[in-house]
């Protein structure tokens, strides 16, 4: 396709492009406590509390109470955690369970 086929963008395309960059970059905070009730109503509260405290994750994840998104510790481990809850509740969609965490 050539460039004079290309539909010059309007401001306000740029800026709305601009704005979902922004809020898709933007850290997110989960509530502690929901997450908690979120694992526990797939049944997978148990397991995944005891694989943080082997890894001693799980008072550092209490005391925080909000878990933002950049935290070296939720970032580090959760692909692992993610995994182990998916083998859990293979039906679980663990992104869509930890949306509804957020803190707005």
């Amino acid at each position: 396709m050539s460039d004079n086929n290309v539909i010059p963008m309007t401001e306000a395309d740029e800026r709305k492009e601009r704005l979902l960059r922004e809020a898709a970059a933007r850290v997110r905070k989960y509530s502690v406590y929901k997450i908690m009730e979120q694992l526990r109503q797939i049944n997978a509260y148990a397991q995944v509390k005891a694989m943080l405290e082997q890894n001693d994750l799980w008072d550092r994840i209490i005391v925080i109470g909000t878990l933002p998104s950049d935290n070296q510790y939720f970032v580090q481990n959760y692909p692992t955690v993610k995994a182990a809850i998916q083998q859990l509740a293979p039906d679980a969609d663990i992104d869509a369970l930890l949306a509804e965490c957020e803190e707005r």
